[in-house]
């Protein structure tokens, strides 16, 4: 599924996510990973990546999901930690504070860069706590704008997650760097 076919959203709000993914802005800090890049292979770009959501029911007040990403192109890479946009149910771009520190269920080792030939996926985890004084509102989706690339990837279905407001716990995210399987993302499995 593509932003585009998403149905009318507003103008702005596509601006955004749009030049997110090619204006080389990041709303979020990443970490690059300490090998030098391959030279022979781009970066995977957001259309070639076909998206699936796997949710994870841990028995804690937190709401993992897991995101694999399948390239349906040419062989590419993927490194350290994607951008994340959220948007509301009111398409309003909402400020959750991302981390990239493991929690009690995503990981958090240091990222690496992956190889993805044609068929093959790369998974991505993240999590956040449940808003024990109620949500002020809803995530509608989530742009996942891979480091390099241009286009994002838009996921729906996240359990209605709800922002908390600033400084609450519930309103920060935990991030997984892109890892080769599942397991690589979460600290049980």
């Amino acid at each position: 599924m593509t932003i585009a076919s998403m149905g009318k959203r507003p103008t702005a709000l596509l601006g955004l996510v749009m030049c997110t993914a090619g204006c080389g802005w990041s709303p979020y800090p990443t970490a690059m990973p300490s090998s030098p890049p391959t030279a022979s292979l781009p970066v995977c770009q957001a259309p070639e990546l076909s998206l699936s959501v796997k949710e994870i029911s841990p028995s804690t007040g937190l709401n993992p999901i897991a995101i694999r990403l399948t390239n349906v192109g040419d062989p590419c890479t993927l490194r350290g930690y994607p951008s994340l946009i959220f948007v509301s149910t009111h398409m309003k771009r909402m400020d959750f504070r991302v981390t990239h520190t493991a929690d009690q269920v995503v990981r958090g080792d240091p990222p690496r860069r992956l190889t993805l030939g044609h068929g093959d996926s790369a998974w991505l985890a993240i999590d956040k706590y449940r808003c024990d004084r109620g949500d002020l509102s809803h995530v509608r989706f989530i742009a996942i704008h891979p480091q390099g690339a241009e286009g994002s990837v838009p996921v729906n279905g996240t359990r209605s997650w709800g922002y908390c407001g600033p400084g609450d716990p519930g309103s920060t995210v935990v991030v997984s760097p892109f890892e080769p399987t599942l397991a690589g993302t979460l600290r049980h499995q």
